[in-house]
């Protein structure tokens, strides 16, 4: 570019891309002033508002620069888009297909605006296109690419057409005639000679014949509304296809969902095949415009989805043939049991389009099945389905605002007038012959001024210019009729005819009306809210309708979904969980599973199960309640709180809680501390992940995976205040049969409108399963705690004048306190960034107690040097004995050893906190404390008498004091088991687990303890004490191994409710 290599992205290098890229906090001036602070620092303040404005104006933003995105219509946010990339003033501009997604109309807008502004800045343009149509009218060559993998420039077209390129006299030019034509054709050659479709395979067909329920009435729960179809009437002939378009607004997919059963009518009649539907039902297959399939599920299983529902009588093996069969009418022979991850956007609509064809349906209905792909898949997938039509020779009904597609795939075209009160405004032959071959279709003589009529109808309708111009016709008949009309000759399916028009008129309403009497606007102000509704979507429009303080009681099916606005000071965001909609699918989790990528074995969301019973007024019933959940995003979360590297951040503004990945070493500490079990430890990536709200996908407004997924719309995001939030987890209020709320304070709000009652528990209370025993961990507790002990009892008994043994275990001790150090990064999952360990030690015990080891470490070291400098003199030279003499005074000995003592002390105790601090009832501070302090003095005095017993000074007193806390200390200990005849509790659970799965362990640990103890009173009798002390302190150093693991391993976690036990 300007005779310069591009090597990374930059300023001289605009980017406009289908999806608007904007920042929904953001005004439509702050986005625009985003990218000029970036371009232009320097520029003062009040020149770069001046300079923004002129390219607000620039796109006819004028009036919106204090709009929010989520405020805009799509078209708008485009504009936006387009404004925000000029401002940079790039050298080129680059346009990815950034009208892709909008409607006709309002493409053709934007085209025009475009073109306006490159001819006033004369602006480089590379736009990548799918439409042949935009292509042409917008630019100077048209270069179409080659079907990848592989992909290079093909032929390259001029486009010499003068401008200003107007469309309504396009049609008649010969040369743009001529140029689209041929680059049509590239088109289709280069796709036939780059694709390799399965060819049908030459499968046998089961004869079975779907079974079709009865109608299912769904009750219309609307008010009053605006009449969106009034008068619509519509014959259809088995086997023809129907295209409909018209304006957005103008009640195309209102007639789609009505015959689909999912829209009622307030009117009229729609009959198909002899019977007036009601409801849903697979004689009536609708394919959308995504493909809607059920990702953890092969194509061949989403078509037999269908396929076992609608031919139940068939055996198993015929409805998988059905299935195959038509995935391979589609040329999906070769890709039965891909993923739709595994598939492009085309074989996933090939997948659709097979399991809306295998239901044998009666009505086929397209609700824009290409819209969303390029322009090679579109035609392929154009022929696929007439291919599949003229064999199957199924009824169709084809919702599009492609007027080419129209022409190529109909019989008939449908144009709508625009609403309100839209009709049949026209009905427009299709004169091609079946089969059709696109390229003969281009070449047809008529095939031009089918283009113009359409196009001129469209025109004509345009309500931004007013009201429809279509006049009325005072005998139309009033009633709506869609029928599937037979031949004498077809038996099998009898012909229906529609109902005796009504004298009134017939009126189906849209699908969030206005509920209220209250609300409905004033006529004179119709056709304003009617122009709004051209640019905004529903969604959208329905959003300013509440801004302007006017709420339809559907609201809550659009502005629920997730929050508008961005929490104010003292609010976050918290999940919003319905438990009367809540059906326990989870669909949720596999959403969440699947969309953020997680392993086989990790699981962000899940989905538990409350088992309780009404009172005997009510009938005694059984209540069932399933409960989904992920993490709460406390308001004091224990994972940030316990996390020793903060490689957890609470967002200042959402509240979300969110793992940073990269600060993370694998420690799992914040999966105890987490009263919920939200943090899940990554075996292949040594860190932990957690749910995290989908925040990048609230930053783009865009629903969290879990939240899409919900068909019953049980999961929602709010805003909640922290206070009201702090005011009920303090009083207990959360759910039944979960931790104590005021652990961590969790924001997830829980609502029913049944209630639960007093005693609902979950399904797994009661049932309790080992946990992972952490064996680095254990060793490291019993090591340090040992090393603290014997360092303690030396340096005391040394200030006692013992006699020189001390010194031995004073060494002893500083060996094993290192012992137990160098063991301790070996649980981490990057034990690279153990030296991370100190990062929070503001707020966890974790770095607490790496630091307090860290100086004990470094005070045992210099005790243990000045016990063992005595006995190196006679080995080291005269100036390294002065060296030492000089750095390490005797002076300073006691003063070492003391802190020593007091380090050791404050680590232990640290390490206690550490667990105390989860809340888990086995290790409250009335075990933890002992069970840690008792290692400590146990192992310390064993271990300590030992070696003086081994240096040939026993001490008796040593001995007596090291049996007696021994002794304490295994009663307590078995202490425990007294639970087991709780009636519930987590110390029951813990008891039975200790003599159940456990009891292997619990016994040994008990024998080497009373080994120990035995050991160490036999010494105290004078019965070769140096061999039984040692051989007492040996075994109950592997008793306290015992007893550590057991710690771990039968300790019952915080959680939420589970499913109901497997085992």
């Amino acid at each position: 570019m300007a005779a310069r290599p591009i090597k990374a992205p930059g300023p001289d290098k605009g980017i406009m891309f289908q999806n608007y890229s904007l920042l929904p906090w953001l005004t439509v001036q702050g986005n625009i002033e985003l990218a000029v602070k970036q371009v232009f620092p320097d520029m003062p303040r009040g020149e770069r508002r001046r300079y923004c404005q002129h390219y607000i104006d620039l796109v006819s933003l004028t009036g919106s620069d204090w709009k929010l995105p989520g405020e805009l219509s799509g078209g708008m946010r485009q504009r936006l888009s387009l404004a925000r990339t000029l401002a940079m003033k790039p050298e080129v501009l680059l346009l990815d297909e950034p009208l892709s997604a909008l409607d006709a109309l309002t493409r053709s807008v934007l085209q025009d605006e475009i073109i306006r502004i490159w001819e006033e800045d004369r602006r480089t343009v590379v736009m990548i296109t799918n439409d042949v149509d935009e292509a042409v009218i917008m630019a100077d060559r048209i270069v179409p690419l080659t079907p990848g993998p592989a992909a290079s420039f093909g032929k390259e077209f001029a486009v010499s057409l003068p401008r200003p390129r107007d469309r309504a006299t396009l049609n008649f030019n010969e040369d743009y005639k001529h140029l689209r034509n041929e680059v049509t054709k590239y088109l289709i050659q280069v796709n036939s000679e780059s694709k390799e479709l399965s060819p049908v395979a030459d499968l046998p067909l089961p004869d079975l014949q779907p079974i079709t329920p009865g109608p299912r009435a769904y009750p219309n729960p609307y008010g009053e509304a605006v009449r969106v179809i009034d008068g619509f009437n519509l014959v259809m002939p088995k086997g023809e296809v129907v295209s409909i378009i018209g304006h957005s607004g103008c009640g195309k997919s209102t007639v789609l969902t009505m015959l689909a059963g999912l829209n009622e009518t307030s009117g009229g009649s729609i009959a198909v095949a002899g019977r007036e539907i009601s409801g849903p039902g697979p004689d009536r297959a609708v394919v959308f415009q995504a493909p809607c399939l059920l990702p953890w599920m092969t194509s061949l299983q989403n078509v037999l989805l269908g396929v076992d529902r609608v031919y139940p009588h068939g055996t198993k093996a015929e409805r998988r043939q059905i299935a195959e069969y038509y995935l391979s009418a589609v040329g999906l022979a070769d890709s039965l049991h891909k993923f739709p991850r595994e598939m492009s956007g085309g074989m996933q609509q090939r997948v659709g389009i097979a399991r809306a064809i295998a239901l044998k349906p009666r009505v086929l209905l397209l609700d824009e099945p290409f819209g969303r792909l390029d322009s090679l898949t579109r035609m392929d997938l154009q022929e696929v389905i007439l291919r599949v039509l003229d064999r199957e020779r199924i009824t169709t009904l084809l919702i599009t605002h492609d007027i080419d597609e129209a022409i190529f795939m109909s019989d008939r075209v449908c144009m709508m007038t625009s609403g309100p009160k839209a009709r049949v405004g026209k009905l427009l032959d299709i004169p091609f012959e079946r089969p059709r071959d696109r390229a003969t279709v281009l070449e047809h003589s008529s095939y031009y001024d089918l283009r113009v009529e359409l196009v001129a109808f469209l025109e004509e309708q345009d309500h931004r210019g007013g009201k429809s111009k279509q006049p009325r016709d005072d005998n139309w008949d009033d009633t709506m009729h869609l029928v599937e009309a037979m031949s004498a000759t077809q038996h099998d399916v009898p012909a229906l005819q529609g109902r005796t028009p009504s004298p009134t008129r017939m009126t189906t309403l849209i699908a969030n009306p206005a509920a209220k009497p209250s609300l409905r606007q004033p006529q004179e102000l119709l056709a304003t809210l009617l122009d709004e509704s051209r640019e905004l979507t529903a969604v959208e429009r329905f959003a300013k309708l509440h801004d302007d303080g006017a709420a339809p009681e559907q609201a809550k099916y659009y502005r629920d979904l997730i929050p508008a606005v961005l929490p104010e000071a003292g609010q976050q965001y918290a999940f919003d969980v319905d438990l009367d909609a809540c059906s326990g699918c989870k669909a949720c989790v596999s959403a969440c599973h699947h969309l953020n990528g997680l392993e086989p074995d990790e699981t962000w969301r899940s989905v538990g199960l409350l088992i309780g019973q009404t009172s005997a007024t009510s009938g005694d019933l059984p209540i069932l309640q399933h409960v989904t959940t992920a993490c709460h995003h406390c308001v004091d979360p224990g994972c940030l709180a316990g996390c020793p590297t903060n490689a957890y951040e609470k967002d200042p503004v959402t509240g979300i809680v969110r793992h940073l990945d990269d600060q993370c070493f694998g420690c799992q500490y914040c999966t105890m501390a987490c009263p919920y079990e939200v943090p899940q430890y990554s075996q292949s990536k040594g860190i932990v992940r957690k749910c995290d709200m989908c925040h990048g996908r609230l930053a783009a407004g865009e629903a969290p995976a879990c939240v899409q997924a919900c068909p019953n719309g049980a999961i929602r995001i709010g805003v909640v205040d922290v206070s009201d939030v702090l005011t009920a987890t303090e009083q207990g209020v959360f759910l039944p049969d979960t931790p104590p709320s005021q652990l961590t304070h969790p924001t997830t709000t829980y609502r029913s409108q049944r209630g639960l009652p007093a005693g609902t528990a979950g399904a797994d209370d009661g049932f309790a399963e080992p946990q992972h025993a952490h064996a680095p961990l254990v060793a490291m507790l019993v090591l340090t705690q040992m090393s603290v002990g014997v360092v303690a009892a030396s340096v005391i008994a040394r200030w006692l004048g013992a006699g020189e043994w001390c010194e031995a275990g004073i060494i002893v001790g500083m060996i094993v306190g290192q012992l137990g150090l160098a063991v301790a990064p070996l649980h981490l999952g990057r034990p690279h960034l153990a030296f991370r360990a100190v990062l929070g030690w503001r707020h966890s015990w974790l770095s607490r107690e790496a630091i307090m080891f860290g100086v004990y470490a470094a005070f045992s070291v210099a005790a243990a040097a000045f016990a063992i400098m005595p006995h190196l003199e006679g080995w080291l030279p005269t100036f390294a004995t002065s060296a030492t003499t000089y750095l390490l005074p005797a002076a300073l000995r006691s003063p070492l050893e003391a802190l020593a003592l007091l380090s050791g002390a404050v680590a232990v105790y640290c390490s206690a906190k550490i667990y105390i601090f989860t809340g888990r009832v086995f290790w409250e501070w009335r075990r933890t404390l002992p069970l840690f302090g008792g290692t400590s003095l146990v192992l310390g005095l064993a271990a300590t008498a030992s070696v003086a017993a081994i240096a040939g000074f026993p001490s008796p007193a040593l001995t007596w004091f090291a049996l007696l806390v021994a002794a304490a200390k295994l009663l307590y200990e078995a202490s425990l088991f007294r639970h087991v005849h709780d009636a519930d509790g987590d110390l029951r659970l813990t008891a039975k687990l200790q003599l159940g799965p456990f009891r292997p362990v619990t016994t040994t640990r008990l024998i080497l303890g009373a080994v120990g103890v035995t050991g160490l009173l036999v010494a105290c009798l004078g019965l070769a004490p140096a061999a039984f002390v040692t051989l007492g302190a040996v075994a109950l150093v592997a008793g306290e191994f015992a007893e550590r693991w057991l710690y771990f391993s039968t300790v019952i976690p915080l959680r939420m409710p589970g499913g109901t036990p497997t085992r």
